[in-house]
């Protein structure tokens, strides 16, 4: 959704109504430096390797975090680049864990890489780990 700011300039916001249907989160997502999410201080962690059977499933734990190193809890739209994964296909979607992180399975039949770019409410976080599926 496009808005203007107290000085005029269009923004893009981002409303998600949370989980209790009674709240919602408005952020930009325009990718300005005053986002709440921080690309820099968030974390993507993944194994580096796992195997390409199919079954095997990897996780991938996103901890979002403000610019001031603070996480920033639930009810945030997380999204893969699906382009970047790869052989890689994502088991469901990303659950909040109750903790401020979040965490999402991958698996892939094929050998091969996946590269993990994940955006948290339209700001696309600088740490993207690779994992390589190897055959058994």
């Amino acid at each position: 959704m496009q808005v203007r700011d107290l000085e005029g300039s269009a923004r893009t916001v981002a409303v998600v109504l949370l989980a209790d249907g009674a709240t919602a989160r408005i952020s930009f997502v325009d990718g300005r430096e005053d986002a709440p999410v921080s690309a820099q201080l968030s974390q993507v962690q993944a194994p580096a390797e796992s195997a390409a059977d199919g079954v095997t499933a990897v996780d991938v734990l996103v901890t979002p975090r403000d610019r001031q190193g603070e996480l920033l809890g639930g009810g945030l739209a997380l999204r893969l680049d699906p382009h970047a994964l790869g052989v890689a296909e994502p088991l469901g979607s990303f659950e909040h864990l109750g903790n401020g992180s979040y965490r999402l399975q991958l698996a892939s039949a094929r050998a091969g890489s996946a590269q993990v770019q994940v955006s948290v409410d339209g700001v696309l976080l600088e740490q993207a780990p690779v994992v390589q599926f190897v055959s058994p």
